[in-house]
């Protein structure tokens, strides 16, 4: 898979009551460890984790292995919210790749809706999942949004509104994990 993925991990996780990146899924795989491993064995060039100095500490203190190709970013200020994750994650690609921006969240993933994520990219800025009308996630972006994204002064902007002045797509998915999330299940 020609892309690289941005993992954003640097929300404080009160209601989690610890780091989300190490919430454990039914097979003992953390959220981390699950979706960096997904994307590595996709074949995605570059993994890059947007996480806070809580959850760096919390990987020291309980270690669990990683994709080697996984770059661990700390958000100095994950108080200004996801905007500033995602500009610390653009920062940190080094490949001229269309990229994911993949919730911590959403640890729910496969191989089909990111395969239809790139086949739809074409050319439109970005390109997402969508299920019975309402967005989802992952998001695919063409490589020189990450640049647009950077320039971007407000750190606090919602991801939703940056996309707004931007040529995007979606793709109907009968995969309804697109819209789960830890804070708000799907129950369709």
């Amino acid at each position: 898979m020609e892309s690289s993925v941005i993992i954003l991990a640097a929300g404080f996780s009160v209601r989690a009551g610890q780091p989300k990146l190490g919430l454990p899924l039914s097979n003992g795989e953390t959220f981390l460890q699950h979706l960096a491993s997904f994307y590595a064995a996709a074949g995605c060039e570059e993994i890059i984790a947007v996480i806070n100095a809580i959850g760096m500490q919390w990987l020291k203190d309980y270690p669990v292995p990683l994709p080697e190709k996984i770059k661990l970013v700390i958000n100095p200020h994950p108080e200004k919210g996801r905007f500033g994750s995602i500009q610390c994650g653009c920062q940190a690609l080094e490949h001229d790749l269309p990229f994911f921006i993949h919730n911590i969240d959403n640890p729910t993933i496969n191989a089909e809706l990111t395969q239809q994520l790139l086949d739809a990219l074409k050319d439109y800025d970005f390109v997402k999942p969508v299920y019975r009308g309402k967005g989802g996630h992952p998001v695919l972006l063409q490589p020189y949004m990450k640049n647009k994204i950077v320039q971007v002064a407000d750190a606090g902007l919602p991801f939703y509104a940056f996309l707004a002045n931007y040529s995007g797509s979606t793709i109907e998915s009968e995969y309804s994990a697109v819209l789960e999330n830890l804070n708000n299940p799907c129950r369709v």
